[in-house]
């Protein structure tokens, strides 16, 4: 281990021809502390924020994810309210929007949140292509996960307090 000339105090290096690579740790940490596997995350309950300005929609969601999720947390299923009416959502959806949320019983994975956003994604696609409803995008599905430490919410669209999907 050595001390690199520029190196700022408190902090040694490994060096960078190691076979375990460059690695800065606190002085007096031992190489178990470095390289202790990570440790798996706790699940999360798996939700999905879902609106529409169609009732039959929103039905339609919640079946689809029961089907593929499994069945709901009891008390799983928020009421229904008005969704806030904005300019974002109206082209596509048209107004009067409505929002609840549904959670799933089994706890789920944190690293399986990406893979139920593209679903989420299939499902909305699944309910414009019925072409039942008069708009081109009749229902939103928004998947997240909550725990005891933090509510996340998968997303396409990139925000400071949302995981980026792509």
């Amino acid at each position: 281990v050595t001390r690199p000339p520029g190196s700022p105090d408190g902090l040694v290096t490994r060096p960078a021809d190691s076979p375990d690579g460059p690695v800065r740790r606190p002085p007096g940490s031992r190489d178990a502390l470095v390289t202790r596997p990570l440790r798996e995350p706790p699940p999360a309950l798996l939700f999905f924020g879902v609106f529409s300005g169609f009732e039959a929609a929103l039905d339609k969601v919640r079946e689809a994810v029961i089907r593929e999720y499994g069945p709901l947390h009891p008390g799983g299923e928020s009421p229904t309210w008005p969704f806030p009416d904005t300019e974002t959502y109206r082209p596509t959806m048209g107004g009067g929007l409505r929002r609840k949320f549904l959670v799933l019983e089994r706890p789920w994975p944190e690293d399986g949140l990406a893979a139920v956003k593209l679903r989420a994604m299939e499902m909305e696609d699944a309910v414009a292509a019925e072409g039942t409803f008069p708009v081109a995008r009749p229902v939103n599905v928004d998947p997240g996960l909550l725990d005891e430490r933090r509510i996340v919410l998968a997303t396409t669209k990139p925000q400071p307090h949302r995981l980026y999907r792509g």
